[in-house]
């Protein structure tokens, strides 16, 4: 009986936030949505391009296959959502906080990763052609930098790995302070 009331108490004790619903429909009229509440929402495959999220909380989310191309979401908390397979091309991240996110098959060509933190991430990417790092923090991600064209030389002289897997292999360095485009690996 007390075991029971101790997990009861437990679970009660326990937030479970999702979105904000106004936010959500203001976000769908007009694809703006700065500092908005949006954990946990479900937008698999919709076509978002051009979307201000800035500052926004998709913790949780559910956004894969959506088109998100050019957008920005600077500054937003995405912990744990799910971008696989989405369409990321020059997308804004600057200051992003997508830990344990997955980017599996995601396409990133073009967008910009400066300052972010993708610790624990799915990087197993689509593509990141002329995607830019500064100073992003891949510590503990997965990178399959042979099949997206990300030039391993470049990321580990400009963002922090430390335990990272690239192509199978753990790598660590210290972080890299100047901006570079990323190129396709030769």
């Amino acid at each position: 009986m007390k075991v029971i009331i101790t997990c009861f108490a437990l679970l009660s004790s326990i937030s479970l936030k999702a979105y904000e619903p106004k936010d959500l429909e203001h976000y769908l009229e007009t694809k703006e949505c700065m500092k908005c509440d949006l954990r946990g929402v479900s937008l698999m495959g919709q076509d978002l391009k051009g979307s201000n999220l800035r500052d926004a909380d998709l913790s949780g989310s559910h956004l894969a296959q959506c088109v998100l191309d050019g957008s920005d979401l600077s500054g937003t908390k995405a912990e744990n959502t799910n971008f696989s397979g989405a369409s990321l091309r020059g997308v804004t991240f600057n200051k992003s906080i997508l830990s344990q996110s997955n980017f599996a098959g995601a396409n990133v060509s073009e967008s910009y990763f400066n300052h972010t933190n993708l610790v624990g991430a799915n990087f197993s990417i689509k593509s990141a052609k002329k995607a830019f790092f500064l100073s992003a923090d891949l510590s503990y991600a997965r990178v399959d930098a042979a099949q997206t064209g990300i030039s391993l030389d470049v990321l580990k002289r400009r963002s922090v790995l430390y335990d990272t897997e690239i192509d199978g292999e753990y790598q660590s360095n210290e972080a890299g302070t100047a901006l570079h485009m990323i190129q396709p690996a030769e």
